[in-house]
């Protein structure tokens, strides 16, 4: 459950704060209209992987990858909590549902989640994890999130 105390507040966080703009959809075309709506499953993508922070925690990747041979991760959770909050967004901000949409959403949430997972992952190993701060390193990942809007529009 430690995904929804950070992935899932940060998509519900987003949603509210674009409830609490009222109704301003109409007024937007089709581009902006789905980046509003796939804007909260960015939010939870963006978190990243919270079984990361679980496992610096005593160390507890090293042991994982002893004992084990690597780390447990969500593999199937991102997509199924993209396509969740992709299906709020776009019941509460828009009229239509598109199934398009929704598994683009699904799509987007899954990928961003385990690209910044393998991120934050990578810099495990280093002798002071702790400095390197991976979500800085998250705006880069705006541009495809542009891209990806006016190639669905």
């Amino acid at each position: 459950m430690m995904w929804l105390n950070t992935n899932g507040m940060a998509g519900l966080l987003t949603l509210g704060v674009l409830l609490a703009l009222g109704s301003f959809m109409d007024g937007l075309d089709a581009m902006q209209q789905l980046g509003f709506i796939l804007a909260p499953t960015m939010a939870v993508g963006l978190c990243g992987e919270p079984l990361v922070a679980a496992l610096r925690e005593e160390r507890t990747s090293t042991w994982w990858r002893a004992v084990a041979g690597g780390e447990p991760h969500a593999g199937w959770l991102p997509f199924a909590l993209g396509f969740v909050v992709t299906l709020l967004s776009a019941t509460a901000l828009h009229d239509g549902l598109e199934t398009t949409t929704l598994l683009v959403g699904a799509g987007l949430c899954g990928v961003v989640w385990h690209g910044v997972g393998w991120l934050q992952r990578s810099t495990q190993r280093l002798a002071r994890p702790q400095a390197v701060f991976v979500g800085l390193l998250t705006p880069v990942l705006i541009l495809p999130y542009s891209l990806l809007l006016s190639v669905l529009s």
